[in-house]
């Protein structure tokens, strides 16, 4: 793959490929069969598309808990998706997606 410059096996239920670029950044995550990721990616995505606020504080508190370490479950911290979600279970409690598409999605991706 063109920019990729190493790759990393995450084994876990659903087997994740992280790639890397060359600067050491993170370009994205491959999994094969996971039915849910598609969902939650989704869900994200929705949020995202909602509300360009959340993009910005997800981002920011994904930087802060990687800066902490605490952004890793394979050592004890709390999955970056995780944190997503707490953001957007923030921002629909304080009622700041209302009237999109994310609200009539429900609160999750299983409508939780």
């Amino acid at each position: 793959l063109t920019g990729v410059a190493r790759t990393e096996l995450i084994k876990a239920r659903h087997p994740v490929l992280k790639l890397r670029a060359f600067g050491g950044g993170e370009i994205g995550d491959l999994s094969v069969s996971n039915i849910e990721g598609l969902r939650n990616t989704a869900f994200i995505r929705l949020c995202c598309h909602s509300d360009p606020r959340f993009v910005t504080v997800a981002r920011t508190i994904k930087h802060w808990a990687k800066a902490r370490r605490m952004a890793d479950r394979r050592f004890g911290g709390i999955a970056p998706y995780t944190l997503q979600m707490m953001v957007a279970e923030h921002f629909r409690h304080e009622a700041l997606l209302e009237g999109s598409a994310l609200q009539a999605a429900g609160a999750g991706p299983r409508g939780s």
